[in-house]
Order: structure tokens, then sequence, then C-alpha cells
């Protein structure tokens, strides 16, 4: 086994035995093929709110030696955990490394320049297009004439601004907006079957397909009421931009749109899953629905099949006088916020 006593930083950071030098070996060899410091420093300056760990932590890849340096990283504060909350920007930033930022690039130009006959440092891209170099020149390639980290965070800040002004989240980004940026390309099986491993888009409503914060509802939902406490969500002001796809008003001047009315909150009954974009399917699957109740006692949603539309829903005729709705996990992140899942 090499002697690495004299190493004392690096021994304290990864331990003294076999595997430790092992790792220090491969974070050594990972420093010096993507000129990491090089990359912190580029990282520092282009960034005005200051570097956090969460910023770090993409860098490096998600190598052997990563929660090691992280662990040392958080232990000597060398870095904030998070943007402290007054310096905190609109700007839309992801929560996990993705490939087409500028760490990805720049760890792609360092590979090119300094070992462009071996990609393995390139963990993340390697792991995305299956050790297919060619497929990540020309991922490479395609991100930068397309300007697709531009493309992708300006449809989110878009979506989100546009959401501000009519007081609504009902404008969501979803898998299918995100692929017509990529249709036609050889990479756009790898990059798609990637991106929605990652659970950072939702499908369409009726693909039973979910992102990490709708799932994350449903399970504070779910959690509350197995614990008998009270679940409410609050529907959002304006349900449907254009007023004419709108079925009048409440008394209220509430807003009523396929069985839904705008800004009030809904009682939460139950939660479940099924295995077809049915909600009385007795067999357990991906789709998951809420059960809500209109305060008004009336007017609930239902969904049909459509033919062309796929899941489609509408206001349910046949209300018997309760205003119960099964409403599909998509629907009810997009027309409600969670408003309180608080004691009895």
């Amino acid at each position: 086994m090499k002697d690495y006593s004299s190493l004392t930083l690096l021994t304290n950071i990864f331990g003294d035995d076999k595997k430790a030098s092992k790792l220090i070996d491969d974070w050594i060899k990972f420093c010096g093929i993507n000129k990491l410091e090089d990359l912190i420093n580029e990282l520092i300056s282009s960034n005005e709110q200051g570097v956090t760990l969460e910023d770090i932590e993409p860098l490096l890849q998600q190598q052997t030696f990563a929660d090691s340096i992280m662990k040392w990283l958080k232990s000597n504060h060398i870095f904030p955990e998070k943007k402290s909350s007054h310096s905190e920007s609109s700007d839309v930033k992801f929560t996990t490394s993705v490939p087409w930022d500028k760490i990805a690039l720049s760890q792609y130009k360092a590979v090119k320049k300094n070992t462009p006959d071996n990609y393995s440092s390139l963990g993340l891209l390697m792991e995305i297009f299956q050790n297919n170099t060619k497929k990540i020149d020309a991922w490479i390639e395609f991100v930068q004439k397309q300007k697709i980290e531009e493309k992708i965070v300006n449809a989110l800040a878009g979506h989100i601004e546009k959401a501000k002004k009519v007081e609504s989240e009902s404008l969501t980004v979803t898998l299918s907006d995100i692929e017509n940026f990529f249709k036609g390309q050889i990479f756009t099986k790898d990059i798609m079957t990637w991106i929605e491993k990652q659970k950072i888009f939702p499908g369409k409503l009726g693909t039973g397909i979910y992102s990490k914060v709708q799932i994350e509802m449903f399970d504070q939902i779910e959690v509350a009421l197995s614990a008998n406490k009270p679940v409410t969500i609050s529907a959002n002001v304006t349900l449907i931009e254009n007023d004419e796809k709108a079925e009048g008003a409440g008394a209220g001047g509430e807003q009523k749109f396929a069985g839904l009315a705008g800004r009030h909150a809904y009682s939460v009954l139950e939660t479940k899953k099924t295995q077809s974009p049915n909600p009385e399917d007795k067999e357990s699957g991906e789709f998951r629905w809420v059960k809500i109740r209109n305060p008004w006692g009336h007017y609930s949603r239902k969904y049909i099949n459509d033919e062309i539309e796929g899941l489609k829903a509408i206001t349910n005729k046949a209300d018997t006088g309760k205003g119960i709705s099964w409403i599909e996990l998509s629907d009810a992140t997009k027309y409600f916020a969670l408003a309180s899942a608080g004691d009895k």
C-alpha cells in the first residue's frame, strides 16, 4: 500500500487505509484532468451572489470521493450550504447537476484539451449517453449552438412570471415541452430518459409521470391524512386565462372552470394510487389522485378519455350535491396550493 502519511490534509479528508489511498489517487487525477481549481474560480467570478455547497457538489459529478470532499467542505465552512434569504434570486436554478449548464460545458472543454481520447471523467455525460462519445460530442455541440441552458431557463422563467401575473401556478413546463428542444437528434432518447428519471419536469395530464415537487405535495397530504389531521388546499384565483372558456362565476365572483372554482379552500378527504388514469381503478399503480370537497357542496370535476386530447377534465353534470371530486395529481398541483395540513 502506498504511504500517504505525509499528505496530512488528504488523509484527514479520506482516511489512511487502502481504500482511502485509491480515493486520493482518484481525487488528484480528477482535479488535474478537469482543472477543478479553474472551474471553481470561474464559478466564483461569475456568481455575484456567492457560491454555496449546492453549487460545488455538481462539479464532483457523483464520483466515489464526492461524499468525503463535501463532508470536509461542510465541516470546515468553506462555502455556505445555501444562499441567505436576503440574497435569494428569482432566477431559475436546478437542484441537481444538469448536462446543459456551464459546468458540464467546462468539464467537456477540459477533457477535449487534456485527454481527448478519454472521456471517463465526464461521469454524468457518460452515464446519460451510455459511454457513447459521438453522442456526447453531438450533445455538447447542440447545447452550445442552440443555447439550450438559456432556452430551458427562459421557458421556466416565462411560465413562472406569467403565473405570477395571473395569480396562478397553472402554467407548468412538461416533459413534452422540453422534448421539443431536442426532437430529431441522435441523443434525444438518451437525454429524455435521463430527464424523466430525475423527475425535474412532469409529464402531461394522464401520463402518470410526476415531478419531485408534485410527489412531495402528494406525500405531505398522505402523511397528514394518515395522522388524522385536517388538510385543505387553496384554489388559484385564476384557473384559466381565457375567460371565454370559463363556465361563469360563483356568487362571490369565483371563476368556474371544468368543475373547479377559483379563490377558495377545498377540504382534502383522501388520496389513492391507481394503475390506470381512472380514479375508480382498484389496482394500485403510478397514477395519483386527491379526493377533494367543494365548500359549496356542489360543482365538481370528473375525467374522460378523449380520442384526440387523451385524459380530459370536464364538469361532472351528475354531481349528486356533495361537490366531491377525484383530482389527478397533475391538476392538483396545477390549480391548487397546499394551504394547511395542521393538527385537529
